[in-house]
């Protein structure tokens, strides 16, 4: 099916107060924040292009109404405590996370060992780490922590089950 992406400012009925964020179609869309104006909506969706056969994951930011601005291919995002960057997951021969600005701008990639592949990054409280989850090719998942700005990943869980971990 298709979706838009829609905001709901009451929950006294089913579709009460709905507003469509977005005019464009997506096959699903999910990682849904928004921007620290209470406006922009920034999230993960996916559009199935019937020309190629391919449907494509990106990030993209919004505002009420307006067809939605892809940023970069994603397969998930988490916007920065701030507001004014994305770590994401994106795909190549390993997944790997990178950060952007919101505006699209300065994609960084910040790990690259090519190895294991990386899913699920979410910041710090302060901005300054990022944790992620990794999977290595025997399916075992760990929790990793980095700096936000790039350099070493420290494994928190080492024991390749993918145990969560604080609460």
């Amino acid at each position: 099916g298709n979706y838009g992406v829609w905001e709901s400012t009451s929950f006294s009925g089913v579709g009460a107060g709905a507003q469509r964020l977005s005019t464009d179609q997506f096959t699903s869309v999910g990682s849904m924040q928004f921007g620290p104006d209470g406006q922009t909506l920034f999230f993960v969706g996916q559009i199935f292009n019937s020309g190629t056969g391919i449907t494509a994951s990106t990030v993209y930011s919004g505002f009420p109404g307006t067809s939605a601005k892809p940023l970069d291919a994603a397969e998930d995002m988490a916007l920065d405590p701030t507001g004014s960057r994305i770590a994401y997951t994106k795909l190549g021969a390993v997944a790997e996370i990178w950060v952007m600005n919101t505006d699209g701008s300065g994609q960084t990639q910040i790990t690259s060992d090519g190895v294991l592949d990386k899913a699920a990054p979410q910041w710090s409280i302060d901005g300054s780490q990022l944790t992620f989850i990794a999977t290595d090719a025997g399916g075992h998942t760990d929790v990793y922590v980095m700096p936000s700005s790039g350099g070493t990943a420290t494994n928190v869980t080492k024991n390749g089950q993918g145990a969560c971990i604080g609460s």
